[in-house]
Protein backbone atom coordinates (compact mmCIF):
# COMPACT_ATOMS: atom_id res chain seq x y z
CA UNK A 1 0.00 0.00 0.00
CA UNK A 2 1.31 3.22 -1.15
CA UNK A 3 0.66 6.57 1.17
CA UNK A 4 1.40 10.04 -0.40
CA UNK A 5 1.61 13.24 1.44
CA UNK A 6 0.66 16.33 0.17
CA UNK A 7 3.23 19.55 -0.02
CA UNK A 8 2.49 22.72 -0.11
CA UNK A 9 3.29 24.75 -3.00
CA UNK A 10 6.30 26.46 -0.82
CA UNK A 11 7.20 23.01 -0.17
CA UNK A 12 7.48 22.22 -3.20
CA UNK A 13 9.46 25.13 -4.40
CA UNK A 14 11.71 24.71 -1.69
CA UNK A 15 12.55 20.97 -2.66
CA UNK A 16 13.41 21.44 -6.41
CA UNK A 17 15.24 24.33 -5.62
CA UNK A 18 17.55 22.38 -3.44
CA UNK A 19 17.17 19.31 -5.94
CA UNK A 20 18.33 21.51 -8.92
CA UNK A 21 21.02 23.33 -6.74
CA UNK A 22 22.54 19.94 -6.01
CA UNK A 23 22.68 19.16 -9.64
CA UNK A 24 24.04 22.00 -10.62
CA UNK A 25 26.91 21.52 -7.69
CA UNK A 26 27.62 17.79 -8.73
CA UNK A 27 27.58 19.30 -12.67
CA UNK A 28 30.58 21.67 -11.31
CA UNK A 29 32.51 19.18 -9.54
CA UNK A 30 32.32 17.07 -12.58
CA UNK A 31 33.72 19.79 -14.75
CA UNK A 32 36.57 20.76 -11.99
CA UNK A 33 37.54 16.92 -12.08
CA UNK A 34 37.78 16.74 -15.72
CA UNK A 35 39.54 19.73 -15.69
CA UNK A 36 42.20 18.56 -13.33
CA UNK A 37 42.65 15.04 -14.97
CA UNK A 38 43.46 17.31 -18.31
CA UNK A 39 45.82 19.25 -16.51
CA UNK A 40 47.68 16.02 -15.07
CA UNK A 41 47.49 14.37 -18.22
CA UNK A 42 49.38 17.38 -20.02
CA UNK A 43 52.04 17.66 -16.62
CA UNK A 44 52.88 14.14 -17.19
CA UNK A 45 53.42 14.27 -20.75
CA UNK A 46 55.64 17.63 -20.16
CA UNK A 47 57.70 15.88 -17.68
CA UNK A 48 58.49 12.95 -20.02
CA UNK A 49 59.50 15.37 -22.58
CA UNK A 50 61.87 17.40 -20.22
CA UNK A 51 63.35 13.81 -19.42
CA UNK A 52 63.94 12.97 -22.55
CA UNK A 53 65.61 16.59 -23.12
CA UNK A 54 67.92 16.04 -20.16
CA UNK A 55 69.04 12.70 -21.39
CA UNK A 56 69.89 14.21 -24.25
CA UNK A 57 71.53 17.25 -23.00
CA UNK A 58 73.20 14.69 -20.62
CA UNK A 59 74.09 12.72 -24.10
CA UNK A 60 75.85 15.62 -25.90
CA UNK A 61 77.67 17.02 -22.64
CA UNK A 62 78.91 13.08 -22.68
CA UNK A 63 79.87 13.85 -26.59
CA UNK A 64 81.74 16.87 -25.70
CA UNK A 65 83.37 15.63 -22.86
CA UNK A 66 84.89 12.83 -25.55
CA UNK A 67 85.65 14.92 -28.23
CA UNK A 68 87.25 17.74 -26.45
CA UNK A 69 91.30 17.58 -25.30
CA UNK A 70 91.37 16.76 -21.75
CA UNK A 71 93.69 18.98 -19.34
CA UNK A 72 97.14 17.19 -18.23
CA UNK A 73 98.64 19.78 -16.71
CA UNK A 74 98.96 19.23 -12.90
CA UNK A 75 99.72 22.12 -10.19
CA UNK A 76 101.94 22.06 -7.35
CA UNK A 77 99.98 23.40 -4.38
CA UNK A 78 103.21 24.97 -3.18
CA UNK A 79 103.59 27.10 -6.49
CA UNK A 80 100.03 28.17 -6.21
CA UNK A 81 100.94 29.28 -2.70
CA UNK A 82 103.93 30.89 -3.60
CA UNK A 83 101.89 32.91 -6.63
CA UNK A 84 98.77 33.97 -4.68
CA UNK A 85 100.89 35.44 -2.40
CA UNK A 86 103.15 37.23 -4.59
CA UNK A 87 99.70 38.71 -6.01
CA UNK A 88 98.31 39.71 -2.11
CA UNK A 89 95.24 37.33 -2.65
CA UNK A 90 96.57 35.10 0.34
CA UNK A 91 95.48 36.97 3.50
CA UNK A 92 93.46 38.95 2.09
Amino acid sequence: MVKYVKLSDEEFNFGNKNLLQSQIEIISLIKHAREYKKHRRKELLLKIEMRGKIEEALNVIDELDKILPKDHIKEDKETTIKDESLIGLKGN
